[in-house]
């Protein structure tokens, strides 16, 4: 159809302006979203930004997409130094700040998790749940992303043979209010190792619940906040990557192990950048 020819169009475009002016940071910008929108693989886009590494550093929006490739190529170390140091300025669209620093603080510490360095593994995931200054990432209104991070913070807990603190994690995990979705599968895990069978259910049906309003066309558009840059078709495949992936925790839950890789290796096809649909069809994390 007329996109992929109007994006390759612009595509060209973009690359004759940065070799005309490498110095602009706004076509590197440019030319990146749109290799993001045209599927392009995260190695291919990394290597590209970091051939204009010195442009890419003026720029704290630039530097976000530079830090999210670094953890979908699976370089935590290189992501945190970054979200560690530099300081960040709010912009708009910056509420994706925290984003990596936790993506990157959990994905770290459950790689150490599997390979037994457990005390490494506890401190990242504990930075996990802080906010740096240097984001500027304020707390959000609800539980966030904390059900997670309580979760998996308990796994190094229980490795650790620490089983006080493993159960108070559990318990921190269903504290405060969150949307239903991916949360509410973490929720489900900590009331089973909880051994609260009533809570279990009532997370499932929670998680259940997100994927049918994800699948039902006329629902409230959550994706709506990105802004004008999504196009209607782009917020459906927002949609439909976001259901396989929820369809895949909860496949996953019930200890379908095939049928769930083959969901996130579905979402993946479909948007390569979701590092967690990523790393549990990889299982190489062992969670």
């Amino acid at each position: 159809g007329r996109m992929p020819e109007k994006r390759e169009l612009a595509a060209a475009r973009y690359e004759a302006a940065i070799k005309a002016d490498s110095q602009n940071v706004a076509t590197i910008l440019e030319l990146d979203k749109l290799a993001e929108k045209q599927g392009r693989d995260s190695a291919t886009r990394l290597a590209f930004l970091e051939s204009h590494m010195a442009t890419v550093l003026k720029s704290d929006p630039a530097v976000l997409r530079l830090t999210y490739l670094y953890n979908e190529t699976g370089q935590f170390d290189k992501a945190l130094a970054i979200l560690t140091t530099r300081r960040f300025h709010v912009w708009e669209g910056a509420e994706a700040l925290r984003q990596p620093f936790v993506d990157a603080c959990l994905l770290r510490g459950l790689a150490r998790l599997s390979s037994g360095r457990n005390s490494e593994a506890l401190r990242d995931l504990q930075l996990a749940a802080t906010y740096p200054e240097n984001l500027q990432a304020g707390r959000p209104g609800d539980a966030g992303q904390s059900p997670k991070i309580h979760y998996y913070t308990a796994k190094a807990y229980r490795a650790l043979g620490q089983s006080e603190q493993e159960k108070a994690q559990l318990r921190a995990a269903l504290e405060g209010r969150v949307a239903n979705g991916e949360m509410s599968y973490y929720r489900m895990l900590a009331c089973r190792e909880l051994g609260n069978a009533a809570g279990e259910a009532d997370q499932k049906q929670r998680l259940l619940s997100a994927i049918t309003t994800l699948e039902t066309p006329d629902a409230v558009d959550a994706y709506a906040k990105f802004g004008g840059e999504n196009t209607p078709a782009e917020r459906v495949g927002h949609r439909t990557t976001e259901s396989l992936y929820l369809r895949g925790l909860a496949a996953q839950a019930e200890g379908k192990t095939a049928e769930a890789k083959d969901l996130f290796g579905r979402a993946l096809k479909e948007r390569p950048s979701m590092i967690w649909a990523k790393a549990k069809k990889e299982r190489s994390l062992g969670f």
